[in-house]
C-alpha cells in the first residue's frame, strides 16, 4: 500500500512540476514541438500547411521577443540557431513558388503571343 501513495505522490508531484513551469519555459517548450515538427515536415507540406507554419511561426517570433530576457544565453543561442533553419526553409520555399509563378506566367504570355499571331 505504501508503494502505491509513494507511486501517487511521485506521480502528483511530476504533475506539479510541469504546471508550474513559468511562461518563458512554457514558450520554449511551445517553441521546440512547432520546430521538431517544422524542420521534419516542412518538406512535404501542402500549400495550406505553409499558411498554418508562417501564422504560427510569426506568433511564436512576437513571444519570443517577450520572452528573450528571461531565457538563458542557451536557450537563446538554441532558438536564434533554429530561426536560422526555419527562415532558410520559408525563403526556399517562397523561391521555389516564384519560380513556379514565373515559369507559368511565362508559359501564358507566349500562349497568348501565339494566338495573337495566327490571327
Amino acid at each position: 500500500m505504501k508503494k502505491i501513495a509513494y507511486i501517487f505522490l511521485g506521480f502528483a508531484i511530476c504533475i506539479n512540476l510541469v504546471s508550474c513551469q513559468t511562461p518563458s519555459q512554457k514558450f520554449l517548450n511551445e517553441y521546440r514541438v512547432f520546430a521538431e515538427n517544422f524542420i521534419l515536415s516542412h518538406e512535404s507540406y501542402t500549400a495550406t500547411d505553409w499558411e498554418v507554419a508562417a501564422v504560427e511561426y510569426s506568433s511564436l517570433r512576437d513571444q519570443y521577443g517577450l520572452y528573450r530576457m528571461d531565457l538563458t544565453q542557451e536557450e537563446r543561442s538554441y532558438i536564434d540557431a533554429i530561426n536560422a533553419k526555419i527562415n532558410a526553409a520559408f525563403i526556399r520555399h517562397k523561391g521555389t513558388n516564384a519560380a513556379s509563378e514565373i515559369e507559368s506566367l511565362f508559359k501564358e504570355t507566349i500562349g497568348t503571343i501565339n494566338e495573337l499571331l495566327e490571327n
